[in-house]
């Protein structure tokens, strides 16, 4: 499900800021989407290791007149055919706390 746009160009757009709070104060401006993933599984796919179904998206970024970098970006998004459904829906998709998507996750000691 590619096609789907779960990453709009109002917030992720070309000319967009991405502000981030820690470790120190900082802005991005989004000069280009790199690239797109969307994972989303059936709800009788799911299991405790694969996770929630997810998107994630690559772009290339850019303080004011400093360095440039890129920056990835992954979600939560519902599984097929429940994107209109109620809040509550989206609630049971969520994995239990202390899992994560397949590569997401930090490495273990």
């Amino acid at each position: 499900m590619d096609s789907i746009g779960w990453f709009p160009r109002a917030k992720f757009g070309p000319g967009s800021t991405v502000l981030f709070e820690k470790p120190t104060i900082s802005a991005w401006s989004i000069r280009e989407k790199q690239s797109q993933h969307n994972h989303q599984q059936e709800e009788w796919d799911q299991d405790l290791e694969s996770g929630s179904s997810t998107a994630e998206a690559t772009f290339h970024v850019q303080q004011d007149d400093g360095p440039t970098a890129y920056m990835r970006v992954y979600m939560q998004v519902p599984h097929p055919s429940t994107e209109f459904e109620p809040r509550e829906v989206g609630r049971r998709q969520v994995p239990p706390p202390g899992t994560c998507h397949y590569d997401t996750c930090p490495p273990r000691d």
